[in-house]
């Protein structure tokens, strides 16, 4: 994620959210600029227990921001939640409105050991991987363009990180 976060150029301010206990704010505050880090959560009891820095209340389907408020937002580890493309589109196009540019965000990909061994097992654990495909079609459903692709452990692990443009900048 660092990488990706690495590639938005020098960064001013950012969204994490959701943000849950903080974990990802060493690395937001260690990327290009970031001065300023708003952390965001649906989740009460997640925000207290963040270690410090601007905190906030808030849904991914309802920021309470302007549009374009930040250079970057990251989103992670929630977007495998939705079950629906047009539940994680519209999340995604909320992402977009308050970014300026930039959404570094992970899902869950259906083409993984972990995710073929929870069909095979019919286990359910609250996660909704997809295709690759079908999360570029949300994606641009929502108004953004995947520019990179990075899985957590190559085919082993569900998890994998994306770097999202607004529009279409070819």
């Amino acid at each position: 994620m660092h990488d990706l976060l690495g590639r938005c150029g020098t960064l001013h301010t950012a969204l994490d959210v959701p943000c849950g206990t903080g974990r990802f704010q060493g690395v937001l505050r260690t990327a290009p600029g970031v001065p300023r880090v708003v952390s965001a959560d649906a989740s009460l009891a997640m925000l207290g227990e963040h270690p410090d820095g601007e905190r906030l209340a808030a849904s991914a389907a309802a920021l309470p921001f302007r549009a374009a408020a930040f250079d970057a937002v990251l989103c992670a580890r929630l977007l495998h939640h939705f079950e629906t493309s047009a539940q994680r589109a519209a999340v995604m196009a909320e992402l977009a409105r308050v970014s300026r540019r930039w959404v570094v965000a992970s899902y869950y990909d259906m083409r993984s050991w972990q995710a073929f061994r929870n069909r095979v097992r019919k286990r359910f654990r609250g996660r909704w991987p997809v295709p690759r495909a079908v999360f570029q079609a949300d994606a641009l459903q929502a108004g953004l363009t995947v520019r990179a692709r990075v899985p957590l452990l190559r085919g082993i692990s569900e998890q994998v990180w994306v770097l999202l443009e607004k529009g279409d900048r070819r």
